[in-house]
């Protein structure tokens, strides 16, 4: 079998089609294993190739050569742009970017690679983003503190957030969209916009959970708040729930300065330090119902805008604690029922998701999802240890329920009343 040549038919736009991947990489084995071989021999061969790889810097030249062909190979097969023909992890573009370039220095410094090799690692490297900064494990929060004392009594706990704070990893974008899409059909839209800025940092190299400010637009009871749950729940982020409705002054959301007897720092501040993860998620419910008339003190979308803007997000001034923070790796999700009520430039930071109601035919479903809810509520290992709720009743909260708030508030009732019956015991999940 014959290595394709260079001038071949591999053009930019198809280069990590999957179909080009594995007929490049057929082409790549090849020479790598002097033989020709199947999809099920090249699965074995897939196994050697981290090892190879690590020939990079042998000064044997054939070494080195299989070394980068191994490199190249390995790129194509877990490219940052898909799995490649075998479905395998991808790399992150960091590492696919070092391999390719040792592949390329090798063929110019010690021996040639073949063509079609080396083309297909120039277009690859060509393709790949540069580099941000190396992925960070954690962040310091507190980014300039002044004298000591002022983090003295209940405020030197937060001297902890002056050294390396952990981030929570994401979870792979695929898995994090099936799991909502299960549990929230009705709102596809939704989790894909989050699942791709989930993806667009995957193919960067960033490595911890991160989205855009967001804000969840639909009328009350339709699930919005329940999903940033979940949301949260599935990607093992902490959150913490804001409600700003009626609320006339930013100290709500800002915190007391240090002149108060009672001077507390932002509750976001505060909650980082108590989960002490420099990326949780902040759920803010209902932005549009603040109370505009008062503002003697600021009003708290004034003091949620400093912190959505990246500039002043990076150093935050808390003014308890007289030092300013990085809140930039906070996740911020707003609700609203509307967007008339909101003042523009909140809404020019945030990224506007419609958040549309669930259907009848999805009110089935969303009863598991609760009944699930309340399980986990009461750290109970199933679901069905909960009392059975039973066909007729089912169809009664489908008929009966006009939105997801209702629905909830229906079947825990339902429960309630099914535990208070005579002989009502705790049953075991059906085998």
């Amino acid at each position: 079998m014959s290595v394709p040549a260079a001038e071949d038919k591999i053009g930019d736009d198809d280069l990590l089609n999957p179909h080009t991947m594995a007929a490049s990489v057929n082409a790549a084995m090849v020479v790598l294993m002097n033989n020709s071989f199947d999809a099920k021999e090249g699965m074995r061969y897939i196994d050697l190739l981290d090892e190879l790889c690590r020939g990079l810097q042998d000064p044997d030249p054939r070494v080195a050569r299989e070394a980068a062909i191994a490199a190249v190979v390995s790129v194509m097969m877990r490219g940052p742009e898909g799995s490649g023909m075998h479905k395998l992890r991808p790399l992150l573009a960091t590492l696919a970017r070092i391999r390719l370039k040792k592949a390329i220095y090798i063929h110019h410094e010690i021996i040639e690679l073949p063509p079609v090799v080396h083309d297909i690692a120039l277009r690859l490297l060509r393709r790949l983003p540069e580099p941000a900064l190396r992925p960070q494990l954690g962040v310091r929060v507190l980014v300039e503190i002044g004298d000591s004392k002022q983090l003295a009594g209940d405020f030197r706990q937060y001297k902890k957030l002056n050294e390396m704070v952990p981030f929570i990893f994401s979870p792979p974008a695929e898995m994090l969209e099936n799991a909502l899409n299960e549990e929230f059909p009705w709102a596809p839209g939704v989790t894909a916009s989050i699942a791709n800025e989930i993806r667009l940092g995957e193919y960067c190299g960033r490595r911890q959970f991160k989205m855009r400010p967001t804000l969840l637009v639909g009328e009350a009871g339709n699930g919005k708040s329940r999903y940033c749950r979940r949301l949260a729940e599935i990607a093992s982020v902490p959150i913490r729930i804001l409600s700003i409705a009626g609320a006339s002054d930013s100290m709500a959301l800002r915190g007391t300065s240090a002149g108060w007897s009672s001077a507390r720092p932002s509750v976001v501040v505060q909650f980082i330090r108590s989960t002490m993860v420099a990326n949780p998620l902040i759920q803010v419910e209902e932005v549009d119902k603040t109370d505009s008339r008062n503002k003697t003190n600021g009003s708290p979308l004034d003091t949620l805008l400093t912190m959505l803007e990246p500039e002043t997000s990076r150093a935050w001034f808390d003014e308890a604690l007289e030092a300013s923070v990085d809140l930039s790796h906070v996740n911020f999700i707003c609700t609203s029922n509307t967007l008339s009520t909101l003042p523009k430039p909140l809404l020019d930071r945030l990224q506007i998701i419609f958040f549309p109601a669930p259907r009848k035919e999805h009110y089935p479903g969303l009863i598991d999802s609760i009944l699930r809810g309340i399980a986990a509520e009461f750290k109970l290992s199933d679901a069905r240890l909960l009392p059975e709720i039973e066909a007729d009743e089912r169809d009664h909260l489908v008929g009966n329920c006009e939105n997801v708030r209702q629905l909830a508030h229906a079947v825990r009732r339902l429960i309630q009343a099914k535990v208070r019956e005579p002989g009502a015991g705790r049953r075991g999940p059906a085998n």
